[in-house]
């Protein structure tokens, strides 16, 4: 039986809602929460999110919050509030991506008109999590996806990919480096569900081009006595190491990395 998330956080008190936000950053989840369906999951961590940023803005002198700063300050720099010291520190990268961020791609797949698979990308500046291009897989121009077994088999060759999208609704030009694209596959309720690996080398080369910085996926897999694993888990990959394995998943030789 999924546990249930509380619906309403708003009379939590400042200390609860800071142990529970540190836990999201830090990967750190109480193994109730880990059971809870993924959307729900999503919605909490957003309603947490909701709550970090009303209370800085209301209390931006409040020491709870300076303390949690100091414990944690990227943490705060990832959920999107406003440190209360200068972000002087040294970049570390944080355990999942920004849940508004994982909403909008999640948002995104759902609307994608595959019939075999409903995909999601979002790009967004690793910075303050603005959000540049968004995408999703579907037939290019007018044709339009049947559900066919011919269709379903070419799909990956006949369909426009959600990181191509993305990427192009992004123009990124030379600030590529400021941003990581984030993938997401939803099942036929609009759910989202974990995939495979990195596994289209023609994406991923595009994004190595581009000049991203890394590449969220939301992965199934095994971890012991990871419990959170068994519905998936959130992985970063490097944008060229996301080439590579993309490449290998494909059967092509990517080539050897230089020095920039």
């Amino acid at each position: 039986m999924p546990y249930l998330l509380p619906d309403d956080i708003s009379r939590w008190p400042t200390s609860k809602i800071l142990n529970v936000w540190l836990c999201i950053m830090t990967g750190r989840l109480p193994d109730e929460y880990k059971t809870a369906e993924p959307t729900d999951r999503a919605r909490f961590f957003l309603k947490i999110q909701e709550q970090i940023d009303r209370r800085i803005t209301q209390h931006p002198g409040d020491t709870q919050f300076d303390d949690a700063v100091r414990a944690n300050d990227t943490a705060a720099i990832f959920a999107g509030g406003a440190p209360s010291i200068p972000m002087r520190h040294t970049y570390e990268q944080p355990a999942a991506p920004p849940l508004d961020v994982i909403a909008h791609a999640v948002d995104k797949a759902r609307r994608s008109p595959c019939a075999k698979s409903r995909r999601g990308v979002v790009i967004f500046n690793t910075f303050n999590n603005q959000i540049v291009g968004v995408g999703n897989n579907h037939p290019p121009g007018p044709m339009a996806c049947d559900g066919s077994e011919e269709c379903r088999t070419d799909c990956r060759v006949r369909c426009v990919h959600a990181e191509a999208a993305a990427l192009r609704e992004a123009k990124l030009g030379t600030d590529g480096h400021r941003f990581d694209l984030l993938h997401v596959k939803v099942n036929n309720e609009g759910t989202l569900v974990s995939g495979g690996g990195p596994s289209c080398a023609l994406c991923s080369k595009e994004i190595l081009d581009s000049r991203i910085k890394g590449v969220w996926l939301f992965e199934r897999g095994s971890l012991p006595g990871n419990t959170a694993f068994e519905v998936g888990t959130w992985r970063y990959y490097s944008a060229y190491d996301f080439h590579a394995v993309s490449c290998r998943s494909s059967g092509v030789h990517p080539f050897p990395k230089v020095a920039p």
